[in-house]
């Protein structure tokens, strides 16, 4: 008796995959598919596009917040680090660390920054400087993300009307 059942379970696993087989498949594809979609957001020119657009709304935003809040702020680029980091002026310039909006924060990786000459002042390092002062305006500058084949402009001609984001520049 014990022989016949024996004999019929073998039969029947021998003929198809069990629940945990199936189970163990599914997460290995599952797995492997998303490894696959990860690696597909590299598209350098999107992360150039989204870093501008990014940049461009935090100058924004730091232009109403001097506004409301009456203080100045600067925006400094260190462009070997690949970073930018908000300024409150002081005897030195001296970064924001209590609000995190205002936050140091870095490139993405992928994409290149430039940014054409803007005044130096006394005393300030190699690194460019955007001032944004209690009436809104902003120190002229223009930067440039570079994505593979695409760069995104971000600009202010310094005057209150803000930041101005172009399009696509090859």
């Amino acid at each position: 008796m014990f022989g016949r059942i024996f004999r019929c379970t073998y039969e029947l696993r021998g003929r198809g995959f069990s629940l945990l087989e199936m189970m163990v498949v599914l997460l290995l594809i599952g797995l492997a598919a998303s490894v696959a979609v990860l690696n597909l957001d590299r598209d350098f020119d999107k992360i150039a596009e989204r870093e501008a657009n990014r940049f461009a709304a935090l100058v924004e935003h730091s232009k109403q917040e001097s506004i409301i809040t009456g203080r100045t702020i600067g925006i400094e680029l260190d462009l070997p680090e690949h970073s930018f980091r908000f300024m409150q002026p002081g005897t030195t310039w001296i970064p924001i660390e209590s609000d995190d909006l205002f936050r140091e924060r870095r490139f993405a990786e992928g994409v290149t920054v430039e940014w054409t000459a803007m005044p130096q002042r006394e005393g300030q390092s190699s690194n460019a400087l955007i001032v944004v002062d209690t009436l809104g305006s902003i120190t002229p500058f223009t930067i440039i993300v570079r994505g593979d084949n695409a760069g995104f402009t971000v600009t202010s001609s310094g005057d209150e009307v803000g930041v101005e984001r172009v399009d696509n520049e090859s």
